[in-house]
């Protein structure tokens, strides 16, 4: 059984019943992608209680969220970070990214660099 917080970390095919999954990596994929987004946001990206949250499926969901009254803490997150979490909450499990694409994407590059630089 899960509680509403737990539905917010569920990927949108493991809440649809014989749904098929492409890839179970991705599901993990979608799993630390919403937990990125409550670490910069402090909230859920999409309604917990909800696998058929309109926003989900919207491939703009990130600007308008960052845009609207939902970004209660007027955050803002640079491009190459955007772009990271659109890929990893992607809401069709055969176009969100792989592990692979995650570690190789722009924003983990910069990040990778920026460490390497400070030891």
């Amino acid at each position: 059984m899960h509680n509403r917080g737990t539905l917010s970390y569920l990927a949108p095919e493991q809440g649809v019943k014989g749904a098929k999954l492409h890839d179970v990596y991705r599901v993990e994929v979608f799993q630390l992608g919403v937990i990125l987004f409550r670490l910069l946001f402090k909230q859920s990206p999409f309604k917990p209680s909800s696998f058929e949250d309109p926003m989900a499926r919207d491939p703009e969901f990130l600007e308008k969220f960052i845009e609207s009254d939902r970004n209660t803490n007027k955050v803002s997150i640079s491009q190459p970070l955007k772009d990271l979490l659109r890929g990893m909450l992607q809401y069709d499990n055969a176009k969100r990214m792989t592990i692979n694409q995650v570690l190789d994407s722009k924003w983990f590059c910069i990040m990778r660099n920026a460490l390497v630089n400070d030891f």
